[in-house]
């Protein structure tokens, strides 16, 4: 009974992974459809259309959602785990935010426009951190809200078509196969991709990275 009850929830575990996967790409593919532009190659390509911070062999993938609890504890102590890997050298951070909130898919283009306004790494970090109190405060539900907000806070966004960008995201999740945020993936080569989900695993494997950069 209890084997039978295991491979149940087993079942119903991973079809809940498929699911949050394929909303997750449906609400890109809609913001796709509803942008103009022309669709970039696919992640991994030798020119993204992706921001990115750092240079490096090492890389660090964060998948978050603005409305997701867990993901907005994670962000306040995301920049203390972040800052020294880039100070080190040696590693390249990308930010993949993921739509499985409705609101998310807006507050990811206006990070986007706030990234093309401010190319400075802690520019980003403060729009992030903009954006996320935001949402956890639920108080900017519309775009014009968003965009006084940010103004307010002093965030430059500069408008483009990001529809590049939300392809790439796209190939981005479906290769690393991301079904729940907040996940962190650290490529130490094509070998050797590892995983870290929750804030604990995240944190944990940001320090290990950060004793190899040492």
């Amino acid at each position: 009974m209890f084997e039978a009850t295991a491979r149940a929830r087993s079942m119903i575990n991973k079809f809940m992974e498929k699911q949050i996967l394929i909303v997750t790409i449906l609400g890109y593919l809609f913001l796709i459809l509803t942008f103009s532009g022309s669709v970039v190659p696919a992640y991994g390509a030798d020119k993204s259309a992706v921001p990115s911070y750092g240079h490096g062999t090492h890389e660090v993938l964060i998948f978050t959602d603005y409305f997701c609890p867990p993901c907005q504890d994670l962000e306040k102590d995301l920049d203390l785990l972040l800052e020294p890997l880039l100070t080190s050298g040696g590693v390249k951070v990308t930010f993949v935010d993921m739509p499985i909130h409705k609101p998310t898919a807006m507050y990811a283009r206006y990070f986007l426009y706030a990234a093309n306004g401010r190319r400075g790494y802690k520019d980003i970090v403060r729009a992030r951190e903009t954006l996320f109190t935001l949402a956890q405060q639920n108080t900017a539900s519309t775009e014009e809200y968003l965009k006084e907000a940010l103004k307010l806070q002093g965030i430059v966004v500069k408008p483009y078509d990001v529809k590049p960008v939300f392809s790439e995201y796209n190939s981005i999740i479906r290769k690393y196969k991301v079904t729940s945020t907040p996940t962190c993936i650290v490529k130490y080569s094509e070998s050797n991709v590892r995983r870290y989900q929750g804030f604990d695993e995240i944190r944990s494997g940001l320090s290990e990275l950060q004793t190899i950069q040492k």
